[in-house]
């Protein structure tokens, strides 16, 4: 079948174009083609295949919501995708990576009427982590908790702050200033400021 090879060596979108189908069609006709055994259903499966490591974990629990996710798939796993990260932190951890290393800055204007723009870290990671306008914006765990002892009287905030606090000393096994200084360091390692 001219499908299957085509396939061999190009996309599914790319299938799809030259042969004047849209991409469902494209990926029903291989459906169809694997159920009856015409092709093998994992013969063009390039996923790595070995166990995650701790130590895998760890790195890609450290770098969640620092780094864009195929960036941190990249180091980690020496893959570029986006999903895997993703994938990995919501079936093994039920969590999202998305403020893992601090609180927002609009969650920060909510409760507090200000932020506190001299302890935040501008992430590569976001939406579009190409334009810092939508890169996540936030104060970390370790220097919210300072925050909320000192300014906040919500029993529940700060149960929240301080058990996020001592997630983030538990995987950094540091004081809070080195988390800080780690936290920075990523930044700077991947050409992204931080405001101190």
């Amino acid at each position: 079948m001219r499908a299957i090879e085509l396939f061999k060596t190009n996309t599914a979108r790319e299938c799809a174009k030259i042969l004047r189908m849209t991409h469902g069609e494209f990926i029903g006709l291989l459906e169809t083609c694997r159920r009856k055994k015409l092709i093998n259903g994992d013969w063009k499966d390039t996923r790595i295949k070995t166990p995650w490591t701790f130590d895998q974990d760890l790195k890609m629990i450290q770098l969640s919501g620092l780094l864009p996710r195929s960036q941190i798939a990249e180091q980690v796993r020496g893959v570029k995708s986006k999903h895997i990260v993703k994938d990995r932190m919501d079936t093994h951890f039920n969590s999202g990576t998305k403020f893992l290393h601090g609180m927002p800055k609009a969650w920060v204007v909510a409760l507090f009427g200000n932020y506190f723009s001299d302890r935040e870290i501008i992430t590569t990671a976001g939406p579009k982590s190409q334009n810092s306008a939508t890169c996540f914006r936030i104060i970390p765990w370790v220097d919210m908790e300072k925050i909320v002892l000192s300014e906040c009287n919500d029993e529940t905030v700060i149960s929240c702050v301080l058990a996020m606090a001592n997630f983030q000393r538990f995987i950094f096994q540091q004081d809070d200033n080195e988390i800080l200084k780690t936290l920075k360091k990523v930044m700077r390692l991947h050409g992204k400021r931080t405001s101190t």
